[in-house]
């Protein structure tokens, strides 16, 4: 159903922002979300992603925003388009974590190398 998926969309973006939503009116947390997405300031990027780099970050707040299309409700994903796209991001975060800590590991070896040399 399109309304749980703007539920969803609700609980992402406070997930997201640490921050409770407030309810309808023009201090909601996703009427913030949404003014400051198109002034185009850098948004919730908070410390629930102190291990996520903020491209994924803004990725998943893309994927909130799409939840909570108002007009027309027909353009909101589905549940499993949902599902599919959070899958990725994290296996692509799983990725770059892996990268970081090879380089993290060479450098370490190397370092470890020259100290001894």
């Amino acid at each position: 159903m399109k309304s749980d998926v703007y539920i969803f969309g609700l609980v992402l973006l406070q997930l997201i922002a640490n921050k409770e939503v407030i309810c309808d009116g023009p201090d909601s947390l996703e009427q913030r979300a949404i003014k400051e997405a198109k002034r185009g300031e850098k948004y919730l990027v908070r410390d629930c992603f102190k291990e996520v780099d903020h491209s994924t970050a803004f990725k998943i707040t893309l994927l909130a925003f799409r939840c909570l299309h108002i007009d027309p409700p027909d353009e909101r994903p589905k549940m499993e388009e949902v599902l599919n796209a959070l899958t990725e991001l994290r296996d692509e975060a799983r990725g770059e974590k892996r990268k970081r800590d090879e380089n993290e590991a060479e450098a370490e070896s190397r370092n470890l190398i020259t100290a001894t040399a």
